[in-house]
């Protein structure tokens, strides 16, 4: 990379990650090198699920520059925590990556998830040129970790496939899902020492986890494909109690959500009930309750911003009566 001047006269450092629109340099062929997620692994203890991330070269072997670390998934099932086990010479780039909830809509309409997508955007890159990763060609190496939290109310979930997938269309070339977006970018040490620059681009493709494209023109672009599970618990109390029959009980996702500074839940009741809606966080602490006497047909509760919600990216919610507990929903504040 060539360092250059900015109007502050301050140093920057021009990244070549927006390079990945070019498929040939002078004529030559770029690296082709694929990412994917492995080993999923889920410790009791803590509810943190682990991912770890690695690399491929197609064509020979090539050292790891850097890459955007640009992926999505389903925010009502795990929570992004951190990336750790940095092969030795890496690091963040940067500030750490802070999960962003999207609408409910989101999730639904762009890749088949059941609620919101989370959006995590940073990149990783070579600290110390003394120990350059090596992408084989024979095999896959892993680079670095990602670590999730799983909220209480999945543990009873037989099975955990959790999909998460690259900021990458299908088609070469295409960049990211958002509008605008290079999406997921993977850069290389440059060996010709010849030009001023210390890294190279890539033609880079990648392989979504317990997700598949769909190859189909528009919206949305593919959709959940379990293939690596992990079992999380077994069946409690709790879980038959969320099974009840409803009764004529209906609950909606609240609107707008994500929210700013106000949110409704409807919910229809078949008689006149007393209500009450719980609201917890990630490790299943209730933070607040708000009941109330309902009458039957269609109701609402209506929440306003706490200071306690600025404190995680999700919220999650659940109505109950004497007779009847609703699922788990999960809801977000729009993040400035």
């Amino acid at each position: 990379m060539k360092p250059v001047q900015d109007h502050s006269g301050k140093r920057i450092t021009v990244l070549l990650f927006l390079l990945i629109s070019v498929i040939s340099v002078f004529g030559q062929s770029l690296p082709r090198i694929e990412a994917r997620f492995s080993n999923p692994r889920y410790e009791k203890d803590s509810r943190k699920y682990y991912l770890d991330v690695e690399l491929h070269s197609k064509d020979a072997p090539e050292l790891l520059f850097g890459m955007n670390l640009r992926f999505f998934y389903d925010a009502s099932l795990m929570q992004f925590q951190d990336v750790d086990q940095f092969r030795q010479g890496y690091g963040i780039l940067g500030n750490p990556p802070k999960p962003i909830v999207g609408t409910e809509q989101s999730g639904i309409q762009l890749f088949s998830f059941n609620h919101a997508a989370a959006y995590v955007n940073g990149a990783v890159q070579l600290m110390d040129e003394r120990f350059p990763m090596a992408i084989p060609v024979d095999g896959w190496v892993k680079a670095f970790r990602l670590c999730f939290k799983v909220p209480a109310t999945s543990l009873n979930k037989a099975e955990f496939c959790p999909s998460v997938l690259w900021d990458l269309e299908a088609a070469q070339g295409e960049g990211g899902f958002l509008p605008g977006s290079a999406g997921l970018v993977v850069t290389v040490a440059e060996t010709n020492r010849a030009t001023r620059y210390v890294s190279a681009p890539t033609e880079t493709s990648a392989i979504p986890f317990n997700w598949q494209y769909d190859q189909v023109p528009g919206l949305p672009h593919g959709a959940i494909s379990p293939t690596s599970c992990v079992p999380l618990g077994t069946l409690s109390d709790t879980e038959e109690q969320d099974k009840t029959d409803a009764k004529g009980i209906t609950v909606s996702q609240n609107k707008p959500n994500p929210f700013d500074s106000r949110t409704k839940i409807e919910f229809t009741l078949p008689s006149a009930q007393h209500v009450t809606l719980v609201l917890f966080d990630i490790d299943g602490v209730i933070k607040e309750t708000i009941e109330g006497d309902f009458e039957s047909g269609k109701n609402q509760f209506e929440l306003q911003q706490k200071p306690w919600m600025v404190e995680t990216s999700v919220i999650y919610y659940r109505l109950q009566t004497n007779t009847f507990k609703s699922r788990t929903f999960a809801m977000s504040l729009v993040r400035a």
